[in-house]
């Protein structure tokens, strides 16, 4: 093919010449073609523009007028890159929303939800949510169809605990919460073989103090998506006195006190644990602090590891499979799973697992801890030194009826998990 015929490249006539300008077209339109390959939808339009940008500079010899014609081409080029993302984010899935709140610290939402600013709204308004689970455990939504992801969230809402309404009005991680759908996550079928699955819902929690927290969730995973701060708003007497039954009783001064005490909202445990007591503000985020943890499992008589799930006080749970495990090529006993999880974890809460023995029955474990004990030995470990990596062990007995925890710091120090809220463990088949 002769070169001076080819739009492709920029040739240079005059060798000599003191900038060698076809150096400059032909790095551009590699750079071009390669951003090409990748952004499809903007093909068709910009291979005419790179034919005639390259026609048009073959009539130029000075920098600046080359500059002037690759400069816009090379604007329309970047350009593709938001067109491609926008094309991502507007990409619709089938999601719902959830609430959650602290057990012991019920909230009701009087107003608001999720938002994106296409227009498209997802309340949260739907009655009491009972503060009778753990954070980050939420109820199922009313609104499981296919739609575009939240960007927003504007929520007033009710903290019984508090006697006081809050609001929130913040912008979401949109590309963080798109990265998690776009991706998934795996789930065992019953026939045995992993297969992929959707993120479902995006839950909004609403703890004491006006934090507000926000999660992506699916089975067996759930993963904090941001933490935002409300504030304590009154709402004008006027729109109160307009507002119709049951919306108008939420201000009644005689009914607040009744939710806190009716023990299908709040248990009665946890009336009687919290009496007299102070609200904890700044727990929650306490939670969210993230250890350098290794969570490994300690199985005798050449047992092998199956899948576990960890759910952490923060809110987030995480699935492992017995495809990712893997030996401590020291103590073939030990066993762990392979992650990646940028910044660390929060402290665990509970831990379920199962393993299968040298006889082939198979076991299962479900060992919850109590958050005092655990929250202690965390900070008896880590208060003096914050970048210790932390190793909790789990290690099963040999007639597979019972697992002792160890949690055991780089820095020497360890602390035995002796109590707990419950512990379970049983044969699962022969």
């Amino acid at each position: 093919m002769n070169r001076r015929n080819d739009p492709r490249v920029v040739w240079n006539i005059k060798s000599e010449e003191k900038y060698n300008y076809r150096f400059m077209g032909n790095e551009f339109v590699r750079f071009s073609a390669a951003m090409l390959s990748t952004w499809g939808s903007c093909r068709v339009r910009l291979v005419r523009l790179l034919s005639v940008a390259a026609a048009v500079s073959l009539f130029f010899q000075r920098r600046l007028l080359t500059y002037a014609v690759f400069l816009p081409l090379f604007l329309a080029v970047l350009s593709c890159v938001d067109i491609r993302k926008e094309k991502d984010m507007d990409e619709k899935y089938s999601w719902e929303e959830g609430k959650s709140c602290p057990l012991g610290y019920p909230i009701e939402v009087y107003r608001g939800g999720f938002s994106n600013v296409n227009g498209d709204f997802v309340s949260l308004y739907s009655g009491i949510t009972a503060g009778t689970r753990n954070w980050g455990d939420g109820g199922n939504g009313m609104s499981h169809e296919a739609k575009l992801l939240p960007d927003r969230l504007y929520v007033q809402w009710l903290s019984y605990a508090e006697d006081a309404i809050f609001e929130v009005d913040a912008a979401l991680d949109k590309e963080k919460i798109a990265s998690y759908f776009r991706k998934g996550i795996q789930r065992r079928r019953a026939e045995g073989n992993l297969c992929h699955e959707e993120y479902t819902r995006i839950l909004a929690g609403f703890a004491p103090g006006a934090v507000v927290v926000v999660w992506v969730a699916g089975p067996g995973v759930q993963q904090e998506i941001g933490r935002y701060q409300g504030y304590k708003i009154e709402i004008p007497q006027s729109e109160i006195q307009a507002l119709d039954y049951p919306d108008k009783v939420l201000f009644d001064s005689t009914y607040r006190p009744k939710v806190m005490k009716d023990p299908g909202i709040v248990p009665l445990a946890v009336q009687q644990a919290n009496a007299g007591k102070a609200i904890p503000y700044g727990l929650w985020d306490l939670y969210r602090r993230r250890y350098a943890l290794k969570v490994v499992f300690k199985l005798q008589n050449k047992a092998i590891l199956g899948d576990c799930i960890i759910l952490h006080v923060n809110g987030e749970r995480n699935r492992y499979f017995q495809e990712w495990s893997l030996q401590d090529e020291k103590d073939p006993e030990v066993f762990y799973y392979k992650v990646d999880q940028d910044g660390g974890y929060a402290i665990p809460r509970e831990i379920i697992f199962n393993w299968k023995a040298k006889d082939g029955r198979r076991y299962h474990g479900d060992f919850e801890f109590l958050e005092s004990e655990i929250q202690d030995a965390f900070t008896a470990i880590c208060e003096q030194d914050k970048d210790v990596k932390l190793e909790l062990q789990v290690r099963v007995n040999l007639s597979n009826s019972y697992a002792s925890i160890l949690l055991q710091g780089s820095n020497g120090k360890e602390v035995w998990l002796h109590r707990h809220e419950e512990a379970t463990f049983f044969k699962l088949k022969d």
